[in-house]
């Protein structure tokens, strides 16, 4: 181990700690000399300013974000459609979804004579296809502002592949099955998701901040919900209640009474 001598210091010198910084692993430099104290002073404090700098202008810190959803008994609430958009107008910047060019549509299907699935949620801008997998004829159509399209009787393939390049809520009906009912939610956030049979609503990543959370459902007695929350290192989920009807009941014929 290499040994470190002290000569007397000089007045001037004795007027200051000696400052001892470590070059590497394996030398240290001790600093006598006022000038080069305060040389090497100046420069560690500019570096450290600079990093405070770099670490300010990162993006907040993203993680994991829950929301859960239920009715005022406390059962879940199934295929609800949770949206989180920024407070912040800076941040709500630039957030807009939108498709990769070569993404395939999302489909639809027709099945037992019922839409398949029931609840959707896309972006804006994406395209949708809507087979018809059953036997029988359906005639699909849509009188919702955001998107609004009639096909004659079909089976089989789309006739029609639908860009949705509007956001808001699309019913879909059949004019030969009127019990049939299906909703595309076209959302403008990359932040949405729909609940799962146990209510919960998950985000893989949300960054830390103010957050305008919108809760939609298609039984929903309500407007939709909205609320105000803060995702941070101590609040990663949230609860909400909503208050919905019970599903209308629409007769559904079985299939070998009527042919259709």
């Amino acid at each position: 181990m290499q040994s470190l001598r002290y000569s007397r210091l000089s007045s001037q010198e004795e007027l200051m700690t000696m400052l001892v910084f470590r070059s590497s692993p394996s030398k240290l430099l001790i600093a006598r000399n006022p000038r080069v104290c305060c040389s090497l002073v100046t420069s560690r404090a500019a570096l450290f300013v600079t990093m405070l700098l770099a670490l300010s202008a990162l993006p907040a810190m993203a993680a994991p974000f829950r929301v859960t959803v239920a009715d005022p008994r406390g059962v879940p609430v199934v295929d609800a459609v949770v949206t989180m958009r920024p407070v912040s107008a800076s941040a709500r910047a630039g957030t807009r979804p939108s498709p990769p060019a070569n993404a395939q549509p999302v489909v639809i299907q027709q099945v037992d004579r019922e839409f398949v699935p029931r609840v959707t949620v896309v972006s804006a801008g994406s395209r949708v296809s809507l087979p018809n997998n059953d036997a029988v004829p359906h005639s699909v159509y849509s009188f919702s502002p955001a998107k609004q399209f009639e096909f004659d009787a079909y089976v089989g393939s789309s006739p029609q592949v639908l860009t949705l390049d509007k956001p808001g809520i699309i019913t879909l009906g059949c004019n030969i099955h009127d019990w049939m009912v299906g909703y595309i939610v076209v959302v403008d956030t990359p932040l949405a998701a729909q609940t799962d049979i146990h209510g919960a609503a998950p985000f893989a990543s949300v960054a830390d901040g103010d957050y305008e959370l919108r809760v939609w459902h298609p039984q929903q007695r309500a407007t939709d919900f909205v609320a105000q929350v803060t995702a941070s290192d101590q609040s990663r989920t949230q609860a909400v209640v909503v208050e919905v009807s019970p599903p209308r009941v629409r007769y559904k014929p079985p299939l070998g009474v009527k042919k259709y």
